[in-house]
């Protein structure tokens, strides 16, 4: 009876520790693989940005579907952009006659309309691109981000998580929310908050292409939250890093130019 007792007493042990051993092994199993270090993967992220900032320029074809104004749908446009905040978009008609320039340093503004030889010049603010273009473009944050370069800030700023079942990492700070494929590293959703932490400028990285083994968007949507307006923007013959001197972000416009405003 005592050796019965006995051993009954050993089974039981065994069967405590068995489990004990066998559910904390599994805990740090499930652990290791939905709770992976967030502060490698933002270091990672980071990391892809700091080789995205590689790109110091881009020349591309810009199609741009919106409803009117400056961008018709039958014109076409060449964009450069010098980042950090310096673009130009010359707009042709179909016979190749100007119709429209826009640049801007990131400083100062124009745009310019060379048949009526009008111009509009100022500072680069929003204002001034949501009055004539009924975009408010900012330029210290479109410019990279059509070049696939987020605006980030410090990394410690940051702070970031695993959505949709580990495939998506969601980096928030006190004005932005940004979507990361987990995989490839490659932002998917970029949203500027204001003060009052809404909405006010949204990117989605719709489609992307590989120019000299870098990642660069090809389509995108972006949405103006406050002025409720929207485009798609497509890029295509893309060339990365063309050689652009600061004079071609300035217009030399003609001495009988009229100037309608200014900023």
């Amino acid at each position: 009876m005592k050796r019965s007792s006995h051993s009954l007493s050993t089974l039981l042990a065994f069967l405590i520790l068995f489990f004990a051993v066998g559910c904390g092994s599994h805990q740090t199993s499930l652990s290791a693989v939905k709770r992976p270090s967030h502060r490698t993967s933002l270091q990672e992220i980071f990391k892809e940005q700091k080789a995205q900032r590689e790109i110091k320029g881009l020349k591309a074809l810009l199609k741009v579907r919106s409803g009117g104004g400056f961008f018709s749908p039958s014109a076409d446009r060449v964009i450069l952009l010098l980042l950090p905040a310096s673009f130009r978009i010359d707009t042709t008609n179909d016979f190749g006659l100007l119709l429209s320039q826009v640049v801007s340093n990131g400083i100062q503004a124009t745009l310019f309309w060379p048949q009526e030889k009008k111009y509009v010049q100022g500072t680069a603010e929003e204002g001034l691109f949501a009055k004539y273009l009924e975009l408010p473009l900012d330029p210290e944050v479109m410019v990279p981000l059509l070049a696939g370069v987020l605006p980030l800030h410090d990394e410690t700023d940051y702070q970031i998580n695993l959505i949709k079942n580990g495939k998506i990492f969601l980096l928030e700070e006190e004005g932005q929310r940004i979507r990361i494929d987990a995989e490839t590293l490659r932002p998917l959703q970029f949203l500027a908050l204001d003060s009052s932490r809404l909405p006010s400028l949204e990117i989605r990285f719709l489609e992307w292409t590989t120019v000299h083994d870098r990642p660069v968007p090809q389509k995108l949507k972006i949405i103006f939250w406050k002025s409720h307006r929207s485009l798609i923007v497509e890029l295509d013959g893309i060339e990365l890093n063309p050689p652009l001197k600061p004079k071609i972000f300035q217009i030399d416009l003609p001495a009988d130019a009229e100037q309608i405003d200014t900023f």
